[in-house]
């Protein structure tokens, strides 16, 4: 029997006796059912490897959720503190208890009666209505646990989407790293709808990577309906997708391919211009709420950026975002727990990985041109992707960036597994490496100067 099998199992154990909530149990033991269901759309000589992959991350997510949990349960005032986004939705999730299913479709998605995220409102309101109605009734580490689902299941979406270009052994590797290593570790147990995103997200690269079909065609419709109904300006952006695939069916047609295009955005249009003063009034808000964030900040290196001509100030937004959180210990230095200062260390870890990513597809792809070796229509996703970050400059908030990650990742699993020598690979860590203390030394030198 595999052993991580066994060890996702305790998991689920001691998540019911350290809570007592037959809810919690519940969505544990269903998420473990549904990964183990999912994996059976993977070819059966790599399913083995899917099945290890999904129960390794599966345990890891669903402990930290549970260390999670327990940092707010020390202290529930810091939970609440400063309105935070989690508390807010929990507290909605919590109205919505002791309602029927029925009721809370309709308040999403008839009335619509909170203007917008309707469809993430309505996944954890119809949880926390499941276990009201089903289980002993809604809990915050439930809650959690929602999120995981969707962490754990992504972990089968990442390797599918790495085995349609590397070897199983490759996907593998690369897939755990990624999903232990970057943000999505962290995201995968906060009550926030970013993990969600990702997960669809990742459906559609998985579709985009075939061979075109009608089939595929209508799913990614149905995806960017999906994605638009949890955070629509991700929604929107995903029609970018569905252009990239068609793109690569009709390029040969150009007339058609236009023509298809031009059909496409006369229906994208119709459905934007509803919501065009949401779009702007959100544009606008996030425009000042960043700005009036970093300026609060004296000395902070986002505030310095900011103070820069354009388009240096762009071009310094665009790199900052990649080295997120930084400084990366700032939740360490601030947690009032143990289970908080676990659950901190994070950030320390994947801000320097995911420097590590980007600085060596950096080095790989502009200095040595490698992307000789890449394919047109990965540079193209490549260029996309690109474009998602310069589109989200206004915000360029580290978990609304996430689902755009696993691209970034893929090329640089690529050039890692087929191009890049073990060498180079050292050689281009240990500069990574240097460069971020580096980064570190002189943050800290001009903070005591």
């Amino acid at each position: 029997m595999n052993i991580s099998l066994i060890f996702s199992g305790l998991i689920i154990l001691i998540i019911y006796f350290s809570t007592g909530s037959l809810s919690c149990f519940a969505i544990s033991f269903f998420t473990l059912l549904l990964g183990i269901c999912l994996c059976e759309t993977i070819n059966k000589e790599y399913r083995q490897k899917g099945l290890t992959l999904f129960f390794i991350v599966f345990s890891v997510y669903s402990l930290f959720a549970l260390f999670h949990y327990f940092s707010f349960a020390i202290d529930y005032q810091n939970f609440a503190l400063n309105w935070r986004d989690e508390y807010k939705y929990f507290t909605v999730a919590e109205n919505y208890e002791h309602v029927p299913i029925s009721r809370i479709f309709r308040d999403c998605f008839i009335d619509r009666m909170h203007i917008k995220n309707e469809g993430y409102i309505f996944y954890i309101s119809t949880l926390s209505s499941i276990a009201g109605t089903l289980f002993d009734g809604n809990h915050l580490l439930y809650q959690f646990l929602g999120t995981t689902l969707f962490g754990s299941l992504n972990s089968i979406l990442l390797y599918k989407l790495l085995l349609l270009y590397i070897d199983k052994n490759d996907s593998f590797r690369n897939a755990l790293v990624f999903l232990l290593f970057s943000a999505a570790f962290q995201y995968s147990f906060f009550l926030l709808r970013d993990i969600i995103v990702l997960f669809f997200y990742l459906c559609g690269f998985i579709i985009i990577s075939k061979a075109f079909s009608l089939s595929g065609l209508l799913k990614l419709i149905f995806l960017a309906f999906l994605i638009g109904n949890i955070r629509f300006e991700h929604g929107l952006f995903f029609v970018a997708f569905i252009v990239y695939y068609l793109y690569i069916q009709f390029k040969r047609y150009k007339i058609l391919f236009f023509a298809i295009i031009l059909v496409l955005f006369v229906s994208s249009f119709a459905i934007i211009e509803k919501d065009y003063a949401i779009i702007i009034r959100t544009y606008k808000y996030y425009s000042e709420f960043t700005l009036e964030s970093i300026m609060s900040v004296e000395d902070s290196l986002g505030k310095k950026i900011y103070m820069m001509p354009s388009p240096v100030r762009e071009l310094g937004i665009l790199l900052n975002s990649q080295i997120q959180p930084f400084p990366s210990w700032n939740d360490l230095l601030s947690s009032n727990n143990i289970f908080a200062a676990i659950i901190a260390l994070l950030p320390i870890i994947y801000s320097l990985f995911w420097f590590i990513i980007v600085f060596s597809l950096c080095r790989w792809v502009i200095l040595y041109r490698k992307y000789k070796y890449l394919s047109s229509n990965l540079i193209l996703l490549l260029f996309i992707s690109i474009m998602f970050l310069i589109a989200n400059l206004v915000n360029p908030t580290l978990r609304r960036l996430l689902c755009i990650y696993p691209i970034f990742f893929l090329i640089y699993a690529i050039l890692r597994s087929k191009v890049v020598s073990i060498s180079e690979l050292k050689k281009t860590n240990i500069y990574a490496s240097f460069t971020y203390l580096y980064l570190v030394v002189i943050y800290i030198v001009i903070k005591n100067v």
